[in-house]
């Protein structure tokens, strides 16, 4: 988070207080927690634009649920039964997600310098194999 917040950073209210900590509660959901804090998606998104302390609260709620959900994967990958991994599927998972510039995602990136003369790029559909 290297971008400034340049938004008023006014107190935070007593009601805006209790939604953030029922948005941690409830895994940053937005729909879930302007629920149960008896509040609309109207006013979460007019405060989330107008205060940067509160877009601060929900900013960092939202980092600590992917801290956690990255420490459940890391937990899931040291599982082992018998020194075989129980949950081949978390490994995977952070090797696409985690280890993306060393070629473990599913997209590929190219990058090109200069310039491109009698390029013609066509998309072909795949035919399914029987």
């Amino acid at each position: 988070m290297n971008k400034v917040n340049k938004k008023p950073r006014k107190s935070l209210t007593k009601k805006q207080l209790t939604f953030l900590e029922i948005f941690k509660k409830k895994a940053c959901l937005v729909s879930t927690a302007c629920s149960e804090a008896n509040i609309s998606r109207g006013a979460y998104y007019k405060w989330l634009n107008g205060n940067g302390l509160f877009e601060d609260g929900v900013n960092a709620a939202k980092e600590e649920f992917l801290d956690f959900g990255e420490a459940q994967i890391i937990t899931l990958m040291k599982e082992t039964k018998d020194g075989i991994h129980v949950h081949p599927s978390a490994i995977i998972h952070f090797a696409k997600t985690k280890l993306k510039d060393r070629g473990y995602g599913d997209k590929q990136t190219i990058e090109h310098s200069g310039s491109l003369s009698n390029v013609s790029i066509s998309i072909v559909k795949a035919e399914k194999e029987e």
